[in-house]
C-alpha cells in the first residue's frame, strides 16, 4: 500500500489516497471484528451444532433476499 501511495504522489495524484486508505482500513476493521471472530467460533463447533448453525445460515440467506 505504501508503494502505491508513493507512486501516486510521483505521478500527480490520480487516485485519492485518503479515500483509498479509508477503504483499506474499514475493510481491515470489518475483517477483524466480524469475519475473524465468526470463523473462529464456527471452527470450534461440534458436528451436531454445526448442522444446526449451517441450516440456520442457509435459511437466513435464502429468506433474506
Amino acid at each position: 500500500m505504501l508503494g502505491l501511495d508513493v507512486m501516486n504522489t510521483k505521478q500527480g495524484g490520480l487516485i485519492l489516497m485518503t479515500d483509498f486508505w479509508y477503504v483499506v482500513l474499514m475493510t481491515t476493521l470489518a475483517y477483524l471484528t466480524l469475519v475473524l471472530p465468526f470463523g473462529l467460533w464456527y471452527s470450534e463447533l461440534d458436528d451436531e451444532e454445526m448442522k444446526v448453525v449451517s441450516r440456520s445460515i442457509i435459511l437466513f440467506v435464502y429468506f433474506y433476499k
